[in-house]
């Protein structure tokens, strides 16, 4: 990957054309956020919106919460009906919003690493404007499921029920082939079943698309921290549900055999491991709590550093807080 960066760095001079460097630039922010320097790699992708002729006049959370307020979610106030019709819009045809509605995409995780709640929502609200407007594409199946998940969060009965809506309609377009993009389609079932699924289906419906749709086939679990918040989501998912608690430790334990056994090596996966052994056992009434003990695992970590995204560190809170936010 560090090859790659060098490598358009080498080359990106030669790209004076504003289309052509856009590109070369987009590629760049995906190295930069596959090497997790998230702030550098959204920094890049400003630069790619503007070779674009899309500028936010700043990048302020005061700016884009106004220009949210104001311009963007009056858009998205849509009844019932009109959000079902959105299924019948024409094909995206404008090249351009496409290249940016992707842009968006592959900027709202590191947004959503660093914490830039205003950010990520104006990406995701932007883009169905852009949908609204320039008609519908296959990225923009993720930012439907993100709008729906914002609106559930309205205290209004009557926006929960919009919110189902709007969910629907993603779903539907990730299953059109005639947009379907492989990753797209993966995210989109991802996040659906992390943010909102939950509240509109069965969890067993929830745990079943999660096996089919994200786990199956997403490259979002190669690391051993993405494993880890795998097993932290279903396990939460087991302890919400019908099942008892020996049938919980038992497929936590298949779980932690089947996904990390052959790290067993690693300090920080024996610390995850123990640590969800112990608190199925406090579940079970056979050790006290204060037998789980963070900071007996948290010591166990040498090489934590002070990125809080580091995999470390994220092993750690994934398997903490696997039940510790149920209890």
């Amino acid at each position: 990957t560090t090859l790659c960066l060098n490598f358009i760095n080498e080359i990106i001079d030669l790209y004076t054309d504003s289309t052509d460097r856009a590109q070369i630039l987009a590629a760049k922010a995906r190295v930069l956020f596959s090497l997790k320097q998230f702030q550098e790699g959204i920094d890049i992708s400003f630069e790619v919106l503007e070779l674009c002729d899309f500028k936010l006049e700043e990048r302020t959370d005061e700016y884009i919460n106004k220009y949210l307020n104001s311009k963007l979610i009056p858009r998205l106030e849509l009844s019932y009906s009109e959000i079902r019709r959105l299924e019948k819009l024409p094909k995206a045809k404008d090249s351009k919003i496409i290249f940016l509605q992707e842009v968006f995409n592959e900027m709202y995780f590191p947004c959503l690493a660093l914490r830039k709640r205003s950010l990520e929502k104006f990406l995701m609200f932007q883009s169905v404007v852009f949908m609204l407007d320039y008609g519908k594409s296959g990225f923009v199946t993720l930012p439907l499921i993100m709008t729906a998940s914002n609106i559930a969060k309205s205290t209004k009965s009557s926006n929960f029920i919009k919110s189902v809506e709007y969910c629907k309609l993603a779903l539907k377009l990730a299953e059109d082939p005639s947009l379907n993009i492989f990753e797209q389609y993966a995210l989109t079932y991802h996040y659906y079943c992390y943010s909102i699924g939950p509240f509109i289906e069965p969890l067993s419906a929830i745990l079943k698309h999660y096996d089919l749709f994200v786990t199956s086939t997403h490259n979002f679990h190669s690391s051993i921290a993405d494993k880890a918040t795998a097993l932290r989501f279903k396990t939460f998912l087991w302890l919400c549900s019908n099942i008892s608690l020996n049938q919980i430790s038992q497929k936590v334990e298949n779980r932690l055999h089947a996904t990390f056994g052959k790290y067993k090596d690693r300090d920080e996966v024996v610390a995850f491991v123990s640590l969800s052994r112990d608190i199925l056992k406090l579940f079970a009434g056979k050790i006290q709590p204060e037998e789980v003990v963070p900071s007996r695992y948290m010591a166990d970590f040498k090489n934590i550093e002070n990125d809080p995204r580091s995999d470390y560190l994220i092993i750690a809170v994934a398997g903490y807080n696997c039940f510790t936010s149920f209890i």
